[in-house]
Formats: structure tokens, sequence, C-alpha cells
């Protein structure tokens, strides 16, 4: 009778560890995807900044490049 029962308990931790780790792993996906977008957004962010200030510079150079021939 007790062999059953452990045998049972052992298939429902088995079942309940498969069910976790496949969660998991789709969360982990999940996050991984947001990640990669968030990443994605701060990149264009800063080219179009960089795009921005080469645009806006009187002589065609970026005021960076001014600036650090200052220091």
């Amino acid at each position: 009778m007790w062999v059953q029962e452990n045998r049972k308990k052992k298939e429902r931790r088995r079942k309940f560890q498969f069910a976790f780790s496949c969660k998991l792993s789709s969360y982990a996906k999940e996050q991984g995807s947001l990640e990669r977008e968030s990443q994605q957004k701060k990149v264009r962010q800063q080219l179009d900044n960089f795009l921005k200030k080469r645009d806006n510079a009187d002589d065609g150079k970026s005021p960076d490049d001014s600036s650090r021939r200052n220091k």
C-alpha cells in the first residue's frame, strides 16, 4: 500500500517539475524577447540622437567632435 502511495507522490512530483520547467522556460523566452525589444529601442534612440546632432551641426561635424578638440 505505501509503495503505491510513494509511486503516486513521485509521479505527481515529476509532473509538477516538468510543468514548472515548461512555465519557467516560456517565461524566460518572454523576458528575453522583451529585453531584446527594449535594447533595440535604446539603440534606435541613440542612432536618432546621433543623426539629429550631425544634421544640426553648422559645419557638418558633430558638436561632440568640437568639444573633444577643445579639451
